[in-house]
């Protein structure tokens, strides 16, 4: 009885049901010798002989009669268990994941992802809202959203509630007119910026933080003119000559042909990376945290390794509990 094929057990079935040869082959879409094939081989492969066979039709031995009985039992328990399975793990795809990200996150990756995503499982929905890194990190530990992501480094006696998932690394560039004198630069150094018009994405943003403590380091005072979340918004006022914005360069790669960009220097890292509690259990939530893995993995930002220390390095695992 070992690999019998279930194949043969519904043809044994319809044809009993059926009656004619002829007829079970039409309702199983075969031909009528192939089912003939099949019932033979199905009867070598029990060692009994199932059916009696005459000139115009069949009729069933008592061995094809109690095979038949505990075919149509069996079948009924396979096509359950197949059911039950298939709909329990596409159960599995459904529900709603909970996510937090900060607005220039949002808005310059996460359009494209969540209509992919929905495209790929269109049971899960995402619902998304905008917090800096800050509360981002609260919502994870209250269980307020399933995952979020922040702008590395976070505070280690926070990290070690997380799973980090290192998702791009870029550095910061000066966006400005292609006719601003620092345009003929190769590199603006932080020195270049002092009293110079700055628009930042964010007073409260990692981005404004790292660049306000770069200026203070080295003695330079540039003049905050806005602070934006919307990147768009941001290399308008550029384009009108409001400021100089400073931006990752993984935001750059399509700008207005009257804009350019250039590194600054001493250069400052910009790593984004996702982070979930360590109990993550949801298979929704660890489909959708793959899902954006990969988005991000199969991005190819001119800048992957102008960051400096390596996302995959060490620093960037959280600390033991230790």
């Amino acid at each position: 009885m070992k690999d019998l094929n279930i194949s043969f057990i519904r043809y044994y079935v319809t044809l009993v049901e059926c009656k004619k040869f002829n007829k079970a082959a039409q309702q199983l879409h075969i031909s009528q010798p192939a089912l003939s094939k099949s019932i033979m081989l199905l009867e070598d492969h029990l060692g009994t002989t199932l059916l009696k066979r005459f000139p115009r039709g069949f009729d069933l031995t008592d061995s094809g009669k109690y095979f038949y009985e505990m075919a149509v039992y069996f079948l009924k328990l396979y096509d359950d268990f197949l059911y039950d399975i298939d709909s329990r793990v596409g159960s599995l795809y459904s529900g709603t994941v909970k996510m937090s990200a900060s607005g220039v996150i949002l808005d310059m990756f996460f359009p494209d992802i969540i209509i992919k995503l929905q495209e790929k499982y269109p049971a899960i929905k995402i619902f998304s809202k905008e917090e800096d890194t800050n509360d981002t990190l609260q919502s994870l530990l209250s269980y307020k959203v399933d995952f979020g992501t922040a702008i590395y480094p976070v505070p280690k006696d926070i990290l070690r509630n997380f799973t980090i998932y290192p998702l791009l690394d870029s550095s910061f560039h000066i966006v400005l007119p292609q006719d601003h004198p620092l345009a003929r630069k190769d590199t603006i150094h932080i020195s270049d910026l002092h009293n110079m018009d700055i628009l930042t994405p964010g007073e409260f943003s990692q981005v404004h933080q790292s660049f306000v403590s770069l200026c203070r380091e080295n003695s330079v005072t540039p003049v905050i003119m806005c602070s934006c979340s919307q990147i768009h918004f941001l290399l308008q006022l550029t384009c009108a000559g409001v400021g100089l914005a400073i931006l990752p360069s993984v935001f750059l790669h399509t700008l207005p042909p009257e804009l350019t960009h250039r590194p600054l220097s001493p250069t400052l890292p910009w790593k984004l990376i996702l982070i979930s509690p360590n109990n993550v259990a949801s298979l929704a939530v660890s489909t959708v945290i793959s899902f954006v893995q990969d988005y991000f993995h199969s991005l190819k930002s001119s800048d992957e390794t102008d960051s400096g220390v390596d996302a995959s390095s060490p620093e960037m695992e959280a600390p033991s509990a230790e």
